[in-house]
């Protein structure tokens, strides 16, 4: 995955944000989300969808979108979450391309 996005970088090209399907389906690998987890993690999303295209209510979108993510996971998800959240930095995740 890195190498492909320096490639693309090198290449002069910005990769493509991850869909929705694809943030989803990292999120069960990393944090060990359930099935029912899942579908209210893509609901969320949804919801946001169009917030999140928009600079006038991205930002607001995406605290309000986090927010309501965390309240679905366990406490141990949490956790795991938030150290990843910090790993990546403070640069918010970018909204889904559907």
């Amino acid at each position: 995955m890195v190498a492909f996005t320096l490639m693309a970088y090198a290449q002069g090209k910005r990769p493509e944000p991850p869909t929705t399907d694809e943030m989803i389906e990292m999120a069960t690998k990393e944090l060990g989300l359930s099935e029912e987890q899942a579908t209210e993690w893509k609901s969320i999303h949804e919801k946001y969808a169009d917030d999140l295209k928009s600079r006038k209510t991205a930002k607001e979108a995406r605290e309000k979108m986090d927010t309501e993510l965390q309240a679905t996971l366990t406490e141990n998800q949490l956790e795991t979450y938030l150290e990843k959240k910090k790993e990546r930095g403070s640069r918010p995740a970018r909204g889904p391309r559907e």
